[in-house]
């Protein structure tokens, strides 16, 4: 018996070692009950971080303690020779998209970690949303339950794939058809929106600045706590520098005793020591948090961008990297320029 695993780098709104540590351990645990092996399939294999899930499973594997039964696969294989692959397991835990897919083509039960709203969609058209578990918030003693229910369910879960499956093979071969036409035929002139599809934009656009609205009101709410550390970080400063002078004074200064004076010394010098650490830890705050705002500003960008072009009847496939050009003042993205963005962003830029 086999468990594929496919992996992908990912570290937006999560530690990327917190939740390849629960993966480890969810999947060491399964292996102490369960007479089965783990193969990883790479989906992506480039040299870049993010590109790299190679370096993925290997990360994942070093983590876990039953290391011999564990084999990553690192040749290239065609699409059609990795479905044939992972057909012989008996269950998928995929964190790729196309995992997940091929997968059900394979007619494999499959677990999702889910990273992005397209995995849980896909999920939910499959009807196997209880087996989609937030990447963000995955535990492994959750995950190696789900393992176990997938396998002992397996005959049912293949029945439901099977089902779903047909029936997004015809809607794919639809888009495909209605595609083709378009290709082939003139554009028809544009129709008027029915009242079904103006309903559907409306309460579209109405989701998208509901969320646009509460990015700002998260952004300015952050902006607030990078601004608390900013001036803590000064007032620190300032003490700092009133008690070397107070130290210097001290070490100039005569009428006590050789023992005293060292003494209250070597007080100031722990007193310095101790803000200047402090100052450390709020600095280190404040980068966390201005870079938790620009976050935010970014999401938000995204859907300010997406209702700006509907209405200017452009195309939302060209030109979506307008407002991270236009809202930073210069492509170094250092902490002061990032503030001055962010600040304009959540007063509503």
């Amino acid at each position: 018996r086999k468990i594929g695993v496919s992996l992908r780098n990912w570290n937006v709104d999560v530690h990327a070692g917190f939740w390849q540590t629960e993966v480890a351990t969810a999947l060491d645990r399964f292996l102490q009950n369960e007479p089965v092996d783990i193969e990883f399939f790479p989906f992506q294999k480039l040299s870049g971080e993010i590109e790299n899930d190679v370096a993925v499973s290997r990360r994942v594997r070093n983590l876990m303690q039953h290391q011999d039964r564990v084999h990553i696969v690192e040749e290239d294989l065609s699409p059609a020779d990795l479905v044939a692959r992972m057909a012989e397991c008996d269950l998928i835990v995929g964190m790729r998209l196309h995992a997940i897919i091929f997968g059900m083509i394979a007619n494999v039960p499959v677990i999702a970690l889910s990273y992005d709203p397209k995995v849980d969609q896909l999920m939910q058209c499959v009807e196997l949303r209880h087996l989609c578990i937030d990447i963000k918030s995955i535990e492994n003693a959750h995950l190696t339950r789900l393992m176990r229910e997938a396998l002992q369910n397996a005959a049912d879960l293949r029945a439901t794939i099977g089902k779903q499956k047909a029936v997004l093979e015809q809607e794919a071969r639809r888009n495909a058809s209605i595609a083709m036409d378009v290709l082939r035929n003139e554009p028809e002139p544009r129709q008027p929106l029915g009242i079904e599809v103006s309903l559907l934009l409306r309460h579209g656009i109405q989701a998208q600045l509901q969320t646009i609205d509460a990015g700002r009101v998260e952004a300015g709410r952050l902006l607030k706590e990078v601004g608390f550390y900013i001036e803590e970080s000064q007032r620190n400063a300032a003490r700092v520098e009133e008690l070397s002078a107070l130290l210097t004074k001290k070490e100039a200064a005569f009428g006590k005793t050789a023992n005293e004076q060292n003494i209250e010394i070597a007080k100031l010098k722990i007193r310095i020591s101790q803000f200047e650490k402090e100052s450390r830890k709020v600095e280190k705050a404040y980068a966390v948090k201005l870079w938790q705002a620009e976050q935010v500003r970014r999401k938000v960008a995204g859907g300010c961008v997406i209702i700006r072009k509907y209405f200017s009847g452009t195309s939302l496939a060209t030109g979506m990297r307008g407002p991270g050009k236009s809202c930073l003042p210069c492509a170094k993205r250092t902490l002061c320029c990032s503030t001055a963005a962010l600040v304009r962003f959540a007063n509503g830029c």
